[in-house]
């Protein structure tokens, strides 16, 4: 995969794309939370990749859902523990970092903006692990269906 995302999502396409994917996963989370909590909880795991998979293997609207639920099938749990560690890892950070930068701090404007670089810092933990988790499973999906080494075929470069 060619890492340039920057010119990646600065093209319309890709923004369009990325946009349709993150309105559809809003909508079904928020009807699952709104129905009950349970349902909104399970497409949570499900639809976490559907973001990356958008941007590495170009599947669009509720493909992109499907693909990302049939590549947490069977890893729903441990996906959930990612989500749970990660967050949980970069709040007590943020915490910590937050703290510790309030005493030496006096003025109420320099509070608010550190805290937020500190939570623009941290707060991309997750996307960081998601897609490594969603590279990781593409690869071992490749390697089930076709029983050889993973291609990298069906990955678009971001550089495109």
């Amino acid at each position: 995969v060619n890492l340039t995302v920057a010119r990646s999502y600065l093209r319309w396409p890709v923004v369009s794309r990325v946009s349709g994917v993150l309105n559809w996963v809003t909508l079904v989370v928020l009807v699952g939370l709104a129905l009950f909590v349970v349902p909104g909880i399970l497409f949570i795991g499900w639809f976490c990749l559907s973001l990356h998979l958008t941007l590495l293997e170009d599947a669009r609207g509720l493909a992109a859902l499907q693909r990302s639920k049939d590549l947490v099938k069977g890893r729903l749990l441990k996906t959930y523990g990612l989500i749970i560690l990660v967050a949980l890892g970069s709040g007590l950070v943020t915490y910590i970092l937050s703290s510790g930068v309030h005493p030496w701090v006096h003025l109420v404007l320099y509070r608010t903006l550190i805290d937020g670089l500190i939570n623009c810092i941290t707060s991309s933990w997750l996307y960081i692990a998601l897609a490594m988790l969603s590279l990781e499973l593409i690869k071992r999906r490749d390697q089930l269906t076709t029983n050889s080494p993973p291609s990298t075929s069906n990955v678009l470069p971001l550089s495109q």
